[in-house]
């Protein structure tokens, strides 16, 4: 919606229970903050959140959910392209999910991805280690996470083994998007928290049916076989950063 000259994002969402929760996003800039209030069905405010952590951290949670449902089972080797605060929450929800075996970072900036790094080894307490390039940061991994601000995908099929997953989170438009044509080739199955609002040419997928991940954690689903090569599409629901409010809310002390 649009309130004067600026433009304003809205997105809200209600439980079963009847809670109800919204995010509303201010002006776009580069100091952009959301505001996310929760009510209880009761009518008491539950929670309020403001600041843009909360949705690198929801964005996260969900992808990790994806990986652990669509990559095989078992321990992960992961490789990571970006380092930014949606990098980092990748990687911190998804030790949450599976056990990380090693983790491999690359992006442009040397000092960025070393101290990524860095922070993932003594935080984390993970096998971690900045890459020198894409390729070598993906290449072999059961795993493979994008999440960087390019317009242009940043791998190319052939780096990419059989059986892995790739999570997408980064451009995915039909003029811009990170992940290349070539690997839909090989893809079996592709996912996305939001398929009707996946715009871009990985959402024709070659006649492949765009997959639902809600509906997927709802049926009993055998999982990949071992070579299947799979896709989760991340679009993002802003009624999902008032659920995660919401839990975050009610598990914290006092």
């Amino acid at each position: 919606m649009t309130v004067g000259s600026q433009r304003v994002l809205f997105g809200a969402g209600a439980t079963a229970d009847g809670d109800i929760g919204m995010r509303v996003s201010g002006p776009a800039a580069s100091a952009l903050q959301h505001l996310t209030v929760c009510w209880r069905a009761s009518g008491e405010i539950d929670a309020v959140i403001v600041g843009n952590e909360i949705g690198a951290r929801r964005t996260g949670a969900v992808a990790a959910v994806a990986a652990d449902v669509c990559a095989p089972p078992g321990p992960v080797d992961v490789g990571i392209l970006g380092s930014g605060r949606n990098g980092w929450a990748q990687i911190w929800a998804l030790t949450g999910a599976r056990e990380i075996t090693g983790l491999s970072v690359f992006s442009p900036t040397r000092e960025h991805r070393e101290a990524f790094a860095r922070r993932a080894r003594d935080e984390l307490g993970l096998a971690a280690r900045a890459a020198a390039s894409a390729e070598e940061a993906v290449a072999g991994r059961d795993v493979v996470v994008l999440c960087t601000t390019s317009r242009s995908p940043v791998v190319e099929s052939v780096w990419l083994r059989d059986g892995v997953h790739v999570n997408s989170i980064g451009a995915k438009t039909a003029v811009a998007h990170e992940v290349p044509e070539q690997l839909l080739a090989r893809m079996t199955r592709v996912f996305s928290d939001a398929p009707s609002e996946i715009d871009s040419p990985v959402s024709a997928l070659a006649g492949l049916p765009l997959i639902e991940l809600a509906s997927l954690l709802k049926t009993k689903d055998p999982g990949p076989r071992v070579d299947d090569v799979t896709l989760f599409l991340y679009s993002g629901l802003g009624g999902a950063d008032a659920y995660y409010a919401q839990t975050v809310a009610r598990l914290a002390p006092g």
